[in-house]
């Protein structure tokens, strides 16, 4: 009778494994699809001209136009296009270049990524396609478009939640070291040990100044995802303290894994690959690359942060 009991427990553990299984790879299929029919009705680079999402080049102007390059292919012998006209489609002069309508794609639109793209010279149109073909492309043509890196969402949404005064500075009352939500810590208690919930005095917000990535996800890790950058040293949203490492030119960081410098639990265990590197990260992973087989300082993936700023993501932050 006993092992019929543990026969039906394994059998009933081994159909909950399956179940789970097949929804992880349902979600998975599901999100393929839905990720390919995004392709399809969304326009984010808007390759298919004027559309309720895209609008045509300001800078379109027929009465300018530039000789068709010789190193492109002309099967139809165009001599020359006109400016922030496609060269590729009719006769160069007769479909403008479109334009996004906005910065970021509609919501229903939008994916966690993004793109880096020549930044161009706006004055000459020269871009990716270099000297030979100016005002050719969306990069020189359209606004948004010649920042060198361009995300995919409005990693912006949320940004309220990241000040300290979308926050209240104290909450219920607590006992010693117990009773206080994340970021909060019980403070002015009495000799028996009754106080308050307070925000804890190292927690940063959106724009104060910091020391490491945890102290600007200490309150609000659920709610916006933030890091300390590296070189104005104050709380951003993650995707900002990208741009700013690439903005300056400064590159990447060396840094180590060593739980003497920097020790963590889960470090322990991952630190031939990655760890939570305080000394040289300010609390942003240390990661192993596969290209010269060293560790870089990988400033978006900080402490703390429970979310991602993209809507799109499984890791969603809460509104």
């Amino acid at each position: 009778m006993k092992s019929s009991a543990l026969l039906l427990v394994s059998l009933v553990a081994s159909a909950k494994a399956l179940a789970s299984e097949k929804d992880a790879a349902q979600k998975t299929l599901l999100r393929s699809v839905l990720q390919g029919k995004l392709e399809q009705t969304c326009d984010n680079y808007c390759q298919n001209g004027p559309s309720d999402v895209c609008v045509a080049s300001t800078k379109a102007d027929l009465s300018v136009t530039y000789p068709f390059p010789t190193m492109w292919e002309n099967p139809n012998g165009k001599t020359e296009y006109a400016k922030c006209y496609d060269p590729f489609k009719g006769d160069g002069k007769s479909v403008p270049i479109a334009c996004p309508k906005s910065r970021y794609p509609p919501v229903g639109c939008e994916t966690c990524g993004y793109s880096t793209s020549f930044p161009g010279n706006e004055e000459t149109g020269i871009g990716s396609n270099g000297a030979t073909a100016p005002f050719s492309e969306i990069g020189t043509c359209c606004p948004f478009q010649n920042e060198g890196m361009r995300y995919s969402y409005n990693y912006a949404w949320n940004k309220a939640k990241g000040y300290r005064n979308a926050w209240p500075s104290s909450q219920s009352k607590c006992w010693g070291w117990w009773g206080c939500n994340e970021g909060y810590t019980c403070q002015g208690r009495s000799w028996w040990g009754r106080g308050t919930c307070k925000i804890d005095p190292d927690a940063k917000f959106l724009g104060e100044s910091c020391s490491n990535s945890a102290q600007c996800n200490k309150v609000t890790g659920e709610k916006v995802k933030m890091a300390c950058g590296r070189e104005s040293k104050k709380c951003m949203l993650a995707e900002d303290a990208g741009k700013e490492i690439t903005d300056a030119g400064t590159g990447r960081k060396r840094c180590s894994c060593s739980i003497f410098d920097h020790w963590d639990l889960r470090s322990t265990f991952t630190g031939l690959i990655s760890c939570t590197n305080w000394k040289d990260c300010g609390g942003a992973e240390c990661t192993l690359t596969t290209m010269d087989g060293n560790k870089y300082c990988w400033h978006t993936d900080v402490v703390n942060a429970k979310c991602d700023n993209c809507r799109a993501s499984d890791k969603a932050c809460k509104p």
